[in-house]
């Protein structure tokens, strides 16, 4: 896979995903071990939320113009 792809975005919500987070997240870790690059990396969502990373690439032509992130009350 890694010959085809440098990279890759992840837009899932872990919650939904049978067999929990941890089954989602081991499988992020995986890519990430074989060298794609993960926007965001695995470790990284946990800590801030997987949802920060489309409002990270705000503005582009792959995120809808609604997208809007708030880190204040």
């Amino acid at each position: 896979m890694k010959e085809r792809y440098v990279g890759y975005i992840p837009r899932v919500n872990p919650g939904t995903i049978s067999g929990g987070e941890e089954k989602f997240f081991n499988l992020l870790r995986r890519l990430s071990a074989v060298g794609l690059v993960g926007m965001t990396n695995p470790d990284v969502m946990t800590k801030y939320g997987a949802k920060d990373a489309l409002v990270k690439l705000a503005g582009t032509s792959i995120v809808p113009k609604d997208t809007y992130g708030y880190y204040d009350v």
